[in-house]
């Protein structure tokens, strides 16, 4: 299985936990995403200002739910 789902209008990157080294907050759970943590990073195309860190579960699972809207 994929770690991160594609989604229409946006783009989308896996971090690798070698390459995140800041610790950010998840959209979906709001829970941490600690650095050297593998996650997803998504925004809107044009829009990299609203790019926001994923924890790669809480992509797939907003992304299967239609939740991303709010980014």
């Amino acid at each position: 299985m994929s770690l991160v789902l594609p989604l229409e209008g946006f783009e989308v990157r896996f971090i690798p936990a070698v390459r995140a080294v800041k610790p950010y907050v998840c959209p979906e759970c709001e829970g941490p995403i600690a650095a050297r943590t593998g996650h997803v990073c998504a925004w809107p195309k044009a829009e990299s200002d609203r790019r926001r860190h994923w924890h790669a579960h809480c992509w797939r699972v907003a992304v299967r739910r239609g939740r991303v809207d709010g980014v």
